[in-house]
Order: C-alpha cells, then sequence, then structure tokens
C-alpha cells in the first residue's frame, strides 16, 4: 500500500488554530505525500486560518442539525471521512490528527506492506484498553483508498444525506459498547461518535487489517512526545528517529506552545 494524501480535518476552532499550517509543511519538506485539509466552514473562516501555501485544502460547509458542540464537533471527522471516499477514490489516504507532527517513517514503513485493497487500522484492536475500553477503534491514522473507505463505510454520495444518516444511527452503532454509550450521550456531546460508527463496521469486516496491539503500544504510543506528558523528549533522539511522533502544546495563541513547536521543527531540520 502506497500512501498517496495524508488527510486533515479543521473547523474554526481556537484550540487547534494554526497548526494546519505546521504539519502541512512538515509534509510538504519531508515526504512525497499531499497534505490534505478537509475544512468545516465559511470561506471567511477558511481565510482567516489558512497561512501558509503547502499541501492542497478543501472547503465543506457545515450542517448545524446534527453539530452538538461547535469546539468538539463528530461531524468535522466524518465530513473527512465523506470527502476521502468521495473526492479521491484512486488514492491511498491516510486520516491524521492536525496535531501530530510525524517524525519518523515507522508506521508508513508497516502500512507499505499491505495490499493496497485493504483496510488498515495502525492502532490495533484495543487502543483504549488502559482505560478499560474494548470493542472501539481509534482512527487516527487509519488508511485505505477513498474508494475501500466508501464500500466499507457504505458512505453517500451527498455530505448532508451521509451525515444525517450516521447521526440517526447514533444510538444503534454506539450501543455495542454500553460504556462508550454512556459517555457519548452523558459526558461527550456526541464527541467521538465517529469512532463508535467506524468500530460497528471494522471488527469482523474480511478487509480490515489490524496491527498488533503489543506492536502498535511499542513503535508508536510509547515513542511520541506528548503534550499530556509535558513534552518532554531527547533533542538527540528526535535527530536519530526514535521518536514517531509529537503531539503538540495547545493553543498555539499561547506564544510558549509556539516556541516549543518551533524547536522541534528546527531540530528535526524542517526549519532553519
Amino acid at each position: 500500500m502506497k500512501i498517496d494524501r495524508v488527510v486533515f480535518c479543521l473547523n474554526s476552532s481556537p484550540l487547534y488554530s494554526g497548526m494546519w499550517d505546521i504539519v502541512s509543511e512538515v509534509y510538504v519538506k519531508k515526504t512525497n505525500y499531499i497534505p490534505t485539509l478537509i475544512f468545516c466552514g465559511t470561506q471567511e473562516e477558511l481565510d482567516s486560518e489558512i497561512k501558509g501555501d503547502f499541501g492542497e485544502v478543501y472547503l465543506l460547509p457545515r450542517h448545524p442539525e446534527v453539530i452538538v458542540t461547535p469546539d468538539y464537533d463528530w461531524s468535522v471527522v466524518w465530513s473527512l471521512y465523506w470527502a476521502i471516499a468521495n473526492k479521491f477514490p484512486d488514492d491511498v489516504c491516510l486520516f491524521s490528527g492536525i496535531d501530530e507532527i510525524p517524525i519518523t517513517t515507522v508506521l508508513w514503513d508497516k502500512i507499505g506492506e499491505i495490499d493496497e485493497e485493504k483496510y488498515v487500522i495502525p492502532l490495533g484492536r484495543n487502543p483504549y484498553a488502559k482505560h478499560n475500553l474494548y470493542g472501539i477503534v481509534a482512527n487516527g491514522h487509519n488508511c485505505a483508498k477513498g474508494s475501500t473507505f466508501k464500500k466499507i463505510f457504505d458512505i453517500e454520495d451527498d455530505l448532508q444525506t451521509e451525515l444525517n444518516r450516521v447521526w440517526n444511527l447514533r444510538f444503534e452503532c454506539s450501543r455495542r459498547v454500553p460504556q462508550n454509550l454512556f459517555a457519548l450521550q452523558n459526558l461527550q456531546n456526541w464527541w467521538g461518535l465517529d469512532e463508535a460508527y467506524v468500530s460497528s463496521k471494522v471488527y469482523e469486516h474480511e478487509d480490515v487489517v489490524f496491527f498488533d496491539d503489543q506492536w502498535a503500544q511499542r513503535e508508536l504510543f510509547s515513542k511520541r512526545i506528548c503534550r499530556g506528558t509535558g513534552w518532554k523528549y531527547d533533542e538527540s533522539k528526535v535527530q536519530e528517529n526514535y521518536y514517531w511522533s509529537a503531539h503538540m502544546p495547545r493553543p498555539l495563541s499561547d506564544l510558549n506552545n509556539k516556541n516549543k513547536i518551533i524547536r522541534l521543527l528546527e531540530t528535526m531540520g524542517v526549519r532553519r
């Protein structure tokens, strides 16, 4: 499987503002993949957000009837799934969080071993096991052709139709894991509905490839520079390609957070 695009999604959220310009620059300078942004909102919001000229950007409308919390809007993520399925049917697309900076090729190398007609879930069958939550996949870094996304998840041609379809299935697909349904409905305002829907489709599907949970923990989760653990890392190990990725501190409107990112980019050789 040869990756063509790395696809991100964003709306007008101060929490993630400024990150697209960073990740798109990294991908253009360090890989042959096309960084691709799916932005949900207005042209004015998009123009205010995008400052750089790296990668490709696609504007999609918001659909308020399915939005519960604008800052944590499940429909933004599912709009990305819809865009991959309908705009890039022949491209192998890797879905990435917009706050994740790639450092090494360890994940891409392993994806490269898989047949391109498959759907790859790199983070394993149970990425939330440490929270005692089983049967829910993470959608970050899932990878397949757009046509495979469309086939496995039954994605409609029309965006509004598709968002309403998944919204109307929210209880049905989430009920598989009662603990997750409780969290989605009562604690998260349906943030994470996308993963509940994906999880309802992939576990028994013949075209889905799960990477081993232990491999994911060893090679990915344990080798990430993470904001949640204080953004601690060894610069020499960055240069030696020890770390897999970096999870950006946020928001970047905080100058201290932005300076941390700039320092990492300099260590990686992306900026001088």
